[in-house]
C-alpha cells in the first residue's frame, strides 16, 4: 500500500478574516502542525494543495518534507483542490499510489495516530475509509485507486462528502478518539487555542 496524503490548504480563510493556515498552534502554525502529523505516517508521501496566499504558505513549508500542488481554481472551493490533487496524482506522478488520503489544514486535533489508523484500516477494506461524524462520513478520509477518477471530477465547495456518503462507495467509518473540530472563525480559534 502506497498512499498520497493530501492536505487541503488553498482557501482564502474569508470567515477567519486572516490567513488561518498561519495562525499560531503550539510552537508552530496550524499548517505546519498538520503537515507534521501527515509526514510522520508510514508508507506515504505528503502533498499540500495551495491557492490563496501561495507565496506566504510556501515560505512556511520550507524545510518540511512535502510536495506542493497549486490549485488555480481555489475560489471554487474544496472540491477543486481535491480535483487538482487527483489530477496531479493521475497525470504527473510516477509513484504508483494505491490510495489517496484527503485531510484539511484546519483540523488540528487530527494526529498521526488517527491518520495511521485510517491507513491501516484501508489495507483490509476495498472501499473508502472516512471519519465518522455521526450523521455523515467526512475527512480525513482515504480513497482507493478505483476512486481517483471520481475525485478528479469533483468541483465546488462540497468536497468529497457526496462521494463518501454514496451507498455505492462502500465507505467504512471510523470514530476518532478525540473531539473533531475545524478552525473556521476567530471564535473557533479562541475556543480551541488552549488545545494546541
Amino acid at each position: 500500500m502506497l498512499t498520497a496524503i493530501v492536505i487541503l490548504a488553498a482557501g482564502e480563510g474569508r470567515r477567519m478574516g486572516s490567513i488561518k493556515q498561519l495562525l499560531p498552534w503550539g510552537q508552530t502554525t496550524l499548517l505546519a502542525h498538520t503537515v507534521r502529523q501527515a509526514v510522520a505516517c508510514p508508507e506515504s508521501y505528503t502533498y499540500v494543495v495551495l491557492g490563496a496566499n501561495k507565496e506566504l504558505l510556501e515560505k512556511e513549508l520550507e524545510g518540511l518534507n512535502v510536495n506542493l500542488i497549486y490549485n488555480a481554481d481555489y475560489p471554487e472551493g474544496l472540491g477543486s483542490s481535491i480535483r487538482a490533487a487527483a489530477r496531479h496524482i493521475l497525470t504527473e506522478e510516477t509513484i504508483p499510489f494505491t490510495h489517496l488520503l484527503v485531510m484539511l489544514a484546519d483540523q488540528p486535533a487530527v494526529n498521526t495516530s488517527f491518520l495511521s489508523l485510517l491507513l491501516l484500516t484501508a489495507k483490509d477494506h476495498p472501499g473508502a475509509v472516512a471519519t465518522d461524524y455521526g450523521d455523515h462520513a467526512g475527512v480525513p478520509a482515504i480513497f482507493p485507486a478505483a476512486s481517483f477518477a471520481a475525485l478528479e471530477q469533483l468541483g465546488g465547495d462540497a468536497g468529497a462528502g457526496r462521494l463518501l456518503n454514496a451507498a455505492e462507495t462502500g465507505t467504512l467509518r471510523l470514530t476518532p478518539p478525540f473531539a473533531m473540530f475545524d478552525i473556521d472563525t476567530p471564535e473557533d480559534y479562541r475556543r480551541h487555542e488552549g488545545n494546541s
